[in-house]
């Protein structure tokens, strides 16, 4: 759902899982907040509720990055660590 979200231009407030922390480390489109912590998540949402031009910045670099993360991009990048581990057996 981040992926898709980031495609469609939205700047992202998630939690600091490892899913997230990958997909906005590369792309830079949004901010991390600890989890567990409804308070710093709605903190958050809010500052960029009231920061329009952070919110665009943050869809601009995230439509940037995104071009790397197509699905073809990442099937091809799973498809080489297979043949990478079947070169080994």
């Amino acid at each position: 759902a981040l992926l898709e979200a980031i495609a469609s231009g939205l700047p992202i407030v998630a939690t600091d899982n490892s899913g997230a922390h990958e997909i906005l480390t590369a792309s830079a489109s949004g901010v991390l907040v600890e989890m567990d912590n409804p308070a710093a998540l709605a903190k958050e949402i809010m500052r960029l509720l009231r920061a329009p031009q952070r919110r665009h910045q943050l869809a601009q670099k995230g439509l940037k990055g995104i071009s790397t993360r197509s699905y073809k991009n990442l099937a091809k990048a799973v498809y080489e660590v297979y043949l990478q581990a079947l070169k080994s057996i």
